[in-house]
């Protein structure tokens, strides 16, 4: 969950998508201006992602958390 500079929102949303490990990304309301959901193999790499991400300039504060167990997903995402 990330909070960004309202002027910089497009490129600092592009930046995060584009990283390999990105998996979706989703424009949000709320305390934060963007969701993004990521896959790291272990908490080495995830620590590296988080390294990566805050070096995105226009990036203010964000938030990570570790999914532990997997309940339900649909393949078919529809907004």
């Amino acid at each position: 969950m990330v909070k960004i500079i309202p002027v910089q929102f497009d490129e600092t949303s592009q930046q995060i998508s584009n990283l390999s490990e990105t998996r979706h990304v989703l424009q949000s309301t709320g305390n934060y201006d963007l969701v993004a959901v990521v896959k790291a193999c272990n908490l080495e790499h995830l620590n590296d992602l988080r390294k990566k991400v805050e070096m995105i300039p226009a990036l203010g504060e964000f938030s990570f958390s570790v999914a532990t167990r997997l309940i339900k997903i649909n393949a078919s995402f529809y907004l």
